[in-house]
């Protein structure tokens, strides 16, 4: 949610909203893009490393979002069929 990936991403990556794919699921990355950048750059793993849930742990970073009504709310749109 906070988005510190997408804006550090070198290829452009990690989409800021999910993408719908062909097969009617969604998707935050473009796995082509991010897996021949790490295979030309020989590993990249930049999402991972400025990822606040990597830094200070899954836990402490939920309970700052439990029960607050203005954390930001992340909702995958899918489309009515």
């Amino acid at each position: 949610m906070c988005r510190k990936c997408v804006r550090q991403c070198p290829v452009d990556a990690i989409y800021e909203q999910p993408e719908p794919r062909a097969d009617g699921g969604m998707q935050c990355i473009d796995h082509d893009a991010c897996r021949d950048y790490f295979t030309e750059h020989y590993g990249c793993a930049i999402c991972l490393a400025v990822c606040p849930f990597s830094q200070v742990g899954y836990e402490k970073v939920r309970q700052r979002f439990k029960g607050n009504p203005s954390a930001p709310q992340f909702r995958i749109p899918v489309a009515a069929m």
